[in-house]
């Protein structure tokens, strides 16, 4: 048989679907390469984990753990630490809320609704005490009245462990006498008497007070009349949250 010489001869190479074939193998052995690596645990890592789960007394499981209430529901679990601060902070909040419903008891009995009161502030419980519960028209010297709200509000402030501090307010009429230059003067001892008799009269320890007079720089109302002038002078007594 005779062969054309002009004859064209058939192309060597395979087919072109074994090409792409070829790359996506590559590809697979690449992945399972990758994923082998990430799932590589060394024996010695492994056997540290389990000897650690060994070490562990089971009660420490059980305090980690939360357990089921009887309706099957998750139950929050707390260490000893924190169970006493929720202890200690509820009876902070029982002291704190006898100190203002004392003071609410006091103020309606007395008559002294809106000008006696106790606010909870970012400060603490502050006690608005107005003038005219407390001290003649430019004096410091505590009224019998006053003395006998100090009295009984003393036992109160004495089971808490907060700081105090005394505050001292007046209007903005000038006042100059034998014993007063100033407001600011008359402000500041009417903090101090206060701070006196609860620390000398009723055996509050005296460290835990601040004595501070503000005179007619900080008015809650206007001293243009006076109703706004009677809220100005005032005291109050403010006991501090714990952690100032």
């Amino acid at each position: 048989m005779k062969f054309d010489k002009n004859s064209k001869h058939p192309e060597e190479s395979g087919p072109n679907w074994l090409v792409t074939f070829s790359d996506l193998m590559m590809i697979i052995l690449v992945l399972f390469i990758v994923l082998i690596s990430f799932s590589d645990i060394s024996q010695e890592g492994l056997q540290k984990t389990v000897q650690s789960f060994k070490d562990r007394p089971v009660n420490e499981f059980q305090q980690s753990v939360g357990t089921k209430d009887k309706d099957g529901e998750d139950e929050i679990s707390i260490t000893e630490e924190e169970q006493k601060k929720l202890e200690e902070l509820k009876k902070l909040e029982e002291k704190e809320q006898a100190v203002m419903s004392f003071v609410e008891t006091f103020s309606k009995e007395n008559g002294l609704q809106n000008e006696l009161f106790a606010n909870k502030t970012k400060r603490g419980i502050e006690l608005v005490l107005p003038e005219r519960m407390l001290f003649e028209s430019g004096e410091a010297n505590l009224l019998d009245g006053a003395k006998g709200f100090l009295t009984d509000i003393a036992p109160l402030l004495a089971k808490m462990e907060n700081q105090m501090i005394v505050e001292g307010y007046t209007d903005n009429i000038p006042i100059s006498n034998e014993r007063f230059k100033s407001n600011w003067q008359l402000s500041t001892d009417r903090s101090i008497s206060v701070i006196d008799y609860l620390a000398n009269k009723e055996n509050i320890e005296a460290s835990r007070f601040t004595a501070v007079g503000y005179g007619e720089f900080k008015p809650v109302a206007k001293n243009d009349s006076e109703a706004g002038r009677k809220k100005n002078r005032r005291v109050v007594i403010i006991i501090s949250n714990l952690d100032e």
